[in-house]
């Protein structure tokens, strides 16, 4: 994975949310955001689904006036099975075949992804930010990784050779989009969203 360009783009995202956050009043002024000092304009999330599929995903929420807010999310996978193999490797076909009826097989697939997404939400209801329905709009940044180790049969001069072919292959992508939610508070620090 391109992981400089990554950690760059990553680096001016936070920046930019930085300088968005302080400027409200004019001046950019530099803070420290330490766990145990987090106001109430700030939230960090975690979402927990994302782990069955093997991904890590943090996001970071900030309250800029009564109802918005902006965010940035940020999600891991590190290379390893692709996800939902057995449907994968129906859609492929039968990976019992030979090598010579060049079938794709699934375990021989290695796959991962970095993706960041700034974001803005609008909340609708009179409670405020972080409270009940809310518009979010972003953009994403998404880089793939994925590795296949592709068995190659050939016959040349009467022999036939088998060998592996690795196959490396990274893609990024843009994009974006509208989404709707709801948070509920739960306590006085837990949130559902």
């Amino acid at each position: 994975m391109r992981k400089m360009k990554t950690s760059n783009i990553f680096f001016l995202i936070l920046i930019l949310f930085n300088w968005m956050a302080n400027a409200q009043d004019g001046t950019i002024l530099e803070e420290e955001i330490e766990f145990q000092d987090i106001s109430p304009n700030n939230q960090i999330k975690v979402n927990l689904a994302t782990l069955f599929w093997g991904t890590g995903s943090l996001n970071y929420e900030r309250k800029i006036s009564y109802r918005w807010t902006v965010g940035l999310t940020a999600n891991y996978r590190p290379k390893g099975t692709a996800p939902f193999k057995s449907t994968l490797q129906n859609i492929f076909g039968e990976k019992n075949k030979t090598y010579l009826d060049n079938v794709f097989d699934i375990d021989q697939l290695s796959y991962g992804n970095i993706s960041l997404s700034p974001e803005v939400k609008v909340y609708l209801g009179k409670a405020g930010a972080f409270k009940g329905f809310y518009i979010a709009g972003f953009v994403k940044y998404e880089d793939i990784g994925i590795d296949y180790d592709y068995p190659f049969v050939y016959e040349t001069q009467g022999h036939s050779f088998e060998t592996i072919l690795p196959l490396k292959g990274d893609l990024t992508a843009w994009t974006g989009g509208i989404y709707i939610g709801h948070q509920w508070q739960l306590g006085e620090n837990w949130y559902i969203d």
